[in-house]
């Protein structure tokens, strides 16, 4: 089953699709056996039902109602009667992409001629890359028809480079400052 699953850029919202034609909607479906969805990070998670439609199921989810925390890579999956049928990740970074703008305010501050900078850059475009790279693991995730399994590495493979990323940035204050 597909779903597409991205974030809002303020880190509000999770934005779940499920194409109608992921489960045999479309024109002239009459109905089926309802969709659970859960939505979980870490340790916690929300659940919920949605019926299946003719039409694409879109829903927002705040990151409030899974509990855990704001940021971080939450993982959705959609379960038909009991088994996991499809799987995605969204990855909700603002804490360190207020890191990186944070990291980039220091170095406009810092002196040309001062070694200190180069630290500064380097290690903003580490994160940035870091960053990235999760973001790109997680929009490629469903290229080539993979298992249940393959997406699953793929998100765990996600959720450490953004970890890293955020260790990183770990004593930071971000957009808080």
């Amino acid at each position: 089953m597909s779903l597409i699953v991205s974030s809002t850029a303020d880190c509000q919202y999770i934005v779940i699709r499920i194409p109608a034609n992921s489960y045999g909607g479309g024109s002239g479906y009459q109905g089926g056996t309802p969709l659970t969805v859960k939505v979980s990070l870490l340790d916690s998670f929300y659940e919920f039902t949605v019926a299946t439609t003719a039409s694409d199921v879109v829903t927002l989810v705040s990151p409030n109602q899974v509990g855990g925390g704001e940021h971080g890579l939450f993982l959705v999956e959609a379960i038909l009667d009991g088994n996991v049928v499809g799987k995605a990740g969204a990855l909700l970074a603002c804490d360190v992409l207020c890191c990186i703008a944070s990291k980039m305010e220091e170095l406009l501050d810092c002196d040309c001629d001062c070694n200190k900078c180069s630290e500064h850059f380097v290690e903003a475009q580490k994160i940035f890359l870091l960053l990235k790279t999760a973001e790109s693991q997680l929009d490629t995730s469903y290229l080539n028809s993979p298992t249940l399994s393959q997406i699953h590495a793929i998100i765990d493979s996600a959720r450490e480079k953004y970890e890293t990323a955020q260790d990183m940035c770990a004593g930071h204050c971000g957009c808080n400052c």
